[in-house]
């Protein structure tokens, strides 16, 4: 009898125990789960905020460039129309084709006109008039870029020009007006890669040797 009543006293304190330990725990669930609903919460929030702050840099870049982007645009059609309207002949026609030392060539021809030339300055209009001392180019390597493609033109040898000539090149070339002369219509794209001019010992002439790129739309 005392026995059961011993266990009957029990009864009352095992219930109350185990729903605390049962509310106990669902009351840790239930705070883990809203931490991990927060901080979740927490990072979509930063997320959209970080993307969004992304955005406004990425549109304020794109207002910022889209000058340059027009400029860069409008610049590269132009050179598209250039090269399709360029002459494949123009060194040859307008650069290769020139006569130099103009100056001293009239005087030699003056003189020779009077039968006065001595044997050196025979020679020397010779070498003035029969295209020794023209412009050559020889194609040399080729640089390709994913817009164009740069051909190297190499100059075979030196020629002797003085500072009217330079002018006179300078405008084929770099395609502006310098001085009196300047450049003809189907001018390609080109740009100077190395000019040598050294000055003669004893005439007041130049030795001159310029390497050019071409510029070619990339197929």
């Amino acid at each position: 009898m005392l026995k059961t009543l011993e266990k009957l006293s029990l009864i009352p304190l095992r219930i109350p125990l185990q729903a605390f330990i049962r509310t106990k725990y669902c009351f840790l669930l239930a705070v883990v789960v809203s931490s991990l609903l927060a901080c979740y919460a927490s990072y979509s929030f930063l997320q959209r905020y970080l993307r969004l702050e992304s955005w406004k840099k990425s549109l304020h870049y794109i207002r910022a460039e889209a000058p340059q982007i027009t400029r860069f645009k409008a610049e590269c059609q132009e050179l598209v129309a250039q090269i399709e309207k360029a002459d494949g002949q123009y060194l040859q026609n307008y650069l290769s084709s020139q006569s130099f030392l103009r100056k001293e060539r009239y005087r030699l021809i003056s003189l020779a006109e009077n039968h006065t030339l001595s044997p050196l300055q025979k020679e020397r209009l010779r070498f003035l008039t029969d295209g020794q001392n023209s412009l050559q180019w020889t194609p040399g390597k080729k640089v390709k870029t994913p817009l164009w493609r740069y051909v190297e033109f190499k100059q075979t040898h030196s020629v002797e020009v003085d500072e009217e000539d330079i002018q006179k090149i300078l405008a084929h070339i770099e395609g502006i007006s310098i001085g009196p002369y300047c450049p003809n219509s189907g001018r390609p794209p080109m740009t100077i890669k190395q000019c040598e001019l050294i000055r003669h010992d004893e005439r007041p002439v130049f030795f001159m040797n310029l390497d050019l790129w071409s510029k070619e739309i990339f197929d």
